[in-house]
């Protein structure tokens, strides 16, 4: 949406300087495209490259000087080539170049900067200019290993970077210092590595502001000892994140250590900011996982972990997503998993109309204890509004002390929650839907809290409750006890069935004879996220409360040699089907009570592949992970 605006922009610069402006043709007019650069002696002009492999010397660390020029290719990305051999950067541009310039059409590919150099593919200091159309492939650095900005303010559109690595942090983007503001637009970060520290798809850090839209961002990995940000990872404490419109599919940070900690943070995003805006952004499939360490292990936010002093979230959702503390047989002191979807903490932090389903809070294996909270959202000082909360579930197992809490949300006293709904949420200690911790008080109105699993369906550890209007309806341990004893039936409370369209398609759209619809609430008005969505179906075709759904996790994911899978609840089930992504069976696995190990064939290929129980014949548990030969 903002690229006609830059073209506009841009047009309005070089104006004043077309009459004079020239036309450089590589190689009809230069025979490299560093020489065609230094011929362009004027703002304006343009070196125009034809359909090719560059690779020779002059055709790599290209520099423009300080020139406002044009670097373009004649006919695209696809056909213009910049092949760097791993013997240096497509581009360096660090001579207070704007965005009048620009390096448009070109595939940047091999490049690579050795330390303390950094930008494997394009590197921008003191310089921001506009790049379009370019793909950044296989490039490295230590740190940046596709591009590097620092102190710039340049421009990203329609671009993606891919398959880059960094030995320490930001494999696919690095950004220092983003003043006075980096836009990325339109563009794809997808299936990059950062090793050391933190970012494997961005990380920024640093004063300014980043704004990120239309973009993906996706299967983007880091590992460390202690890491944050598998896909975009930002730090500073005047740094402003504005994302809209983005995709975060399938990132990981991995944090694996011994003898001290291993702690993860963020799958899809970590930020450390002044403020954090996200709208219609969706976050599926990202991990956060903190490993074998003998001390503690701890993952926080698998789809987004959120510092920062005001958050708001508008429209997102965040689906099957995990933070997973996890220790083995032989290691592993105290796990501690919190915010399957969404870990934030924030003076304010507001989140409207958003989606959390399938999120997941795992923590196993610790031999000192366990704790998990916060399965869609483990948050401090959160105010909800129209946002929908369902199969979301936290695991803690013994030893004791362990404790699973809050399967759709773990929040402290002080948040408020209204027009939302909860249902089928699901928690092995307490708190199904709903977890409330610290001293003071909070506020729940026009809420539906429905059908929790294996534990009460909201628990308050000692914060007093003010509720009205709300409707907490089949939740294993009871509906208004605990805490809740005494609150139903007064303030417009209730326990009815709320009557979902289609709890097992997922919708939880109200019928029209629905209690909690307008109609039928009284004074209270629509109770819920979601308004009526379907004719009437009365309480016989509701059906009964519904069973604690079959979640079916992987791990590790991407799978590059052993994959363990494991079903929870624990169901008897013998047999685990893989198959590829035509839905052709691949392997046929044995096991017992729910878990199953797979070592693929040397004959089976790198790709996408989905494993389901054999007797879980109607599909719901079942799991999409990659294998990466």
């Amino acid at each position: 949406m903002r690229l006609p605006a830059i073209i506009v922009c841009l047009a309005g610069l070089a104006t004043p300087l077309l009459a004079h402006a020239l036309t450089i043709r590589v190689p009809a007019d230069a025979p490299t495209i560093q020489a065609g650069i230094n011929a362009a002696i004027t703002n304006g002009d343009t070196v125009l490259v034809a359909p090719g492999t560059y690779s020779e010397e002059g055709n790599r660390n290209l520099d423009f000087q300080g020139r406002d020029i044009v670097v373009r290719s004649s006919d695209g990305s696809s056909v213009t080539i910049i092949e760097c051999n791993n013997a240096g950067r497509g581009f360096h541009l660090h001579s207070g170049e704007t965005r009048a310039a620009i390096i448009e059409g070109f595939s940047i590919r091999s490049g690579h900067a050795e330390w303390p150099d950094v930008g494997g593919g394009i590197s921008c200091e003191n310089a921001s200019p506009t790049i379009i159309d370019c793909r950044i492939t296989q490039c490295s650095a230590e740190v940046g290993g596709g591009v590097h900005l620092a102190l710039s303010g340049a421009a990203i559109v329609d671009c993606s970077i891919s398959g880059c690595q960094a030995a320490s942090s930001g494999g696919g983007v690095m950004i220092d210092d983003p003043e006075p503001g980096i836009d990325i637009i339109g563009s794809t970060i997808f299936g990059n590595n950062a090793f050391r520290f933190n970012g494997g798809g961005l990380r920024a850090g640093g004063i300014g502001s980043i704004s990120i839209s239309e973009s993906e961002i996706s299967f983007n990995t880091s590992g460390a000892e202690f890491g944050d940000g598998g896909g975009v990872s930002c730090y500073g404490g005047g740094l402003r994140l504005t994302m809209t419109d983005c995709i975060l599919e399938h990132n990981t940070q991995t944090s694996i250590g011994d003898n001290s900690f291993s702690e993860a943070s963020g799958g899809g995003v970590y930020a450390l900011a002044d403020s954090v805006i996200l709208v219609r952004c969706n976050f599926e499939g990202n991990a956060a996982r903190g490993i074998n360490d003998d001390a503690s292990n701890g993952a926080f936010g698998g789809g987004a972990t959120i510092i920062a002093d005001h958050i708001v979230l508008d429209a997102c959702n965040f689906v099957d997503n995990e933070s997973e503390a996890r220790s083995m047989v032989t290691q592993g002191g105290f796990g501690k998993a919190q915010g399957g979807g969404l870990f934030c903490d924030a003076i304010t932090t507001v989140i409207t109309n958003c989606r959390f389903e399938g999120n997941l809070a795992t923590s196993i294996g610790g031999r000192f204890g366990n704790e998990a909270s916060g399965g869609g959202v483990y948050g401090t000082n959160v105010a909800f509004s129209g946002c929908v909360f369902t199969r979301n579930g936290v695991v803690a197992s013994p030893p004791v002390p362990y404790e699973g809490s809050g399967g759709g949300i773990a929040i402290e006293a002080g948040s408020h929650i209204g027009e939302c709904t909860f249902s089928e949420n699901w928690a092995t200690t307490r708190g199904s839907n709903i977890a409330f911790r610290g001293a003071g008080t909070a506020q729940v109105e026009k809420t539906i809290v429905a059908f929790g699993g294996i534990s009460d369906g909201v628990s308050c550890d000692g914060v007093v409750l003010s509720i009205s209007c709300t409707d907490v309806f089949g939740n294993a341990s009871g509906d208004w006890t605990g805490c809740l004893a005494g609150l139903g039936g007064v303030n417009g409370n209730f326990s009815s069935d709320p009557l979902f369209c289609d709890i097992e398609g997922r919708d939880l759209g109200l019928a029209a004879d629905s209690p909690c619809a307008p109609e039928h609430s009284g004074a209270c008005g629509l109770i819920g996220a979601l308004p009526v969505n379907c004719g009437p179906i009365g309480v016989a075709d509701a059906g009964a409360a519904a069973v604690i759904p079959l979640k079916l996790t992987v791990f590790p994911n991407p799978v590059r040699s052993v994959a363990r899978f494991e079903l929870w609840p624990a169901a008897p089930f013998t047999t685990l089907r893989i198959f590829d992504s035509q839905g052709r069976l691949v392997e046929q696995l044995g096991g017992k009570d729910g878990h199953w190990e797979w070592t693929p064939r040397a004959v089976i290929p790198a790709g996408i592949y989905f494993a389901r129980p054999e007797e879980n014949v109607s599909g719901t548990a079942v799991v999409k992970f990659l294998y990466l030969r």
